[in-house]
């Protein structure tokens, strides 16, 4: 169901993120916005979130493409996660095509502090720069784990919302499922238990999961970092404060 009243805009926000949560949560009250928020099925109990949900994305309603024209939408604002490159690109794609406006939200990235940062363009590369490595905590995603799966004789940390198929032959794992955000003070000791001597992560940014960057360079634990991937948006914001002011100023 789309926006009946002539005053009403239609927006969809793709979600996945926990400020795309927010960002649901702060349009839900606007009296003038019918939102529908997507997702992409990812996660089996994702977090509650208000109005109307497409838990599968747009593969019921013939892609995104056709969901726009069929609900007529104003506006797109795109709160996925910063690696998930595929739909934002199509985003952009299919709006710029449909001159239907897109905002972009993106987190600030993390920036480089000390000499323990190395930063690499993908995930096989950040595996080739751990061979000198025992013990290290991925913190990369679950679906991303395969990357490492060629690494023999490690210790791998592993700590994901679901559960994970990633089984190397002649490493241990040792998984925890846990959903955060997760304070600096039991990162340190998570890492201390685990005697983590490396850390990978991708550069998601923001401030939920900062908190495992501050307790590794606290304890001197290099930090391979993967590299965000480009992407090509004509309005990116970068807080959600001035998510809202853009979303005003479309109307």
């Amino acid at each position: 169901m789309a926006a009946m009243g002539s005053n009403m805009k239609n927006i969809l926000l793709i979600g996945g993120t926990g400020e795309a949560v927010q960002v649901n949560k702060e349009l839900s009250g606007w009296t003038d916005v019918f939102l529908t928020t997507s997702l992409a099925g990812r996660t089996l109990k994702p977090t509650a979130l208000m109005g109307d949900v497409l838990m599968q994305g747009f593969a019921d309603y013939g892609g995104m493409g056709q969901f726009l024209k069929n609900r007529n939408i104003d506006l797109v604002i795109d709160a996925s996660h910063p690696f998930a490159t595929g739909m934002s690109q199509k985003a952009v794609e299919i709006c710029k095509s449909q001159h239907v406006p897109l905002i972009r939200y993106d987190r600030k990235q993390w920036e480089s502090e000390g000499n323990d940062w190395l930063e690499v363009n993908d995930l096989t590369e950040a595996a080739s720069r751990l061979s000198l490595f025992d013990r290290i905590f991925l913190t990369v995603g679950r679906q991303e784990l395969h990357s490492f799966l060629d690494l023999s004789d490690k210790f791998f940390l592993v700590r994901s919302i679901e559960d994970i198929d990633f089984d190397p032959d002649g490493s241990e794992v040792h998984h925890i499922r846990a959903r955060g955000p997760f304070s600096v003070k039991d990162e340190i000791a998570l890492m201390k238990e685990n005697h983590v001597d490396v850390m990978v992560s991708k550069n998601s940014g923001g401030d939920a999961t900062f908190a495992k960057i501050s307790a590794a360079q606290s304890l001197s634990i290099p930090v391979v970092m993967v590299k965000r991937p480009p992407l090509q948006a004509a309005k990116v914001v970068h807080d959600l404060l001035s998510l809202y002011s853009q979303i005003k100023l479309s109307f």
